[in-house]
């Protein structure tokens, strides 16, 4: 995404402080973990609550993002239009790459416009701060553990078998 900018768009964003890193394609698993290991020594050095920003659209990066957003982090997310569910939910705040790229204001994405929304329509009920998964049936007392178990494996096991099913469908 890094080689779609202008260099003034590049120029402009160094000069914030931002470091840009920009990963080849066709390695995808060795920069996974660097950007990971990046990512986990940058909140090593920058307590919460401190600004991570991520541009990516991969969902192998939510479970970190989530618990970083969970210790107190503002997870910043810059994503393609196709992205991952479970890595919108990890975020704080969504901008769309293209409009960046553009020069654009880059204007915020409400997160709840973003999310694909099940068939079902109303996967999550909340009551005062009780969550409920109606895809697992699963109550969690607290929004911290609603999003751990968003983050579980059997959770994405069990959306992936519903819609795999057709008991789900994604709109």
């Amino acid at each position: 995404m890094v080689n779609q900018m202008t260099s003034s768009v590049q120029q402009a964003i160094s000069s914030t402080d931002v470091r840009l890193t920009h990963v080849p394609s066709g390695v995808k698993d060795g920069s996974d973990k660097k950007i990971l290991v990046d990512m986990l020594l940058w909140a090593m050095q920058n307590r919460a609550p401190s600004n991570l920003m991520l541009i990516s659209g991969d969902g192998d990066y939510s479970y970190v993002l989530h618990r970083l957003r969970m210790l107190g982090y503002n997870v910043l997310l810059v994503r393609p239009e196709n992205v991952s569910c479970f890595l919108i939910a990890a975020v704080n705040t969504i901008w769309l790459w293209r409009s960046i790229v553009a020069g654009g204001s880059g204007a915020e994405i409400p997160k709840q416009a973003t999310r694909k929304r099940m068939k079902s329509d109303l996967v999550v009920k909340s009551k005062s701060r009780k969550r409920l998964c109606e895809t697992c049936n699963v109550t969690c007392i607290s929004v911290v553990d609603y999003n751990s178990h968003l983050s579980s494996k059997k959770h994405k096991k069990k959306v992936k078998l519903c819609l795999f099913s057709g008991l789900l469908e994604l709109t």
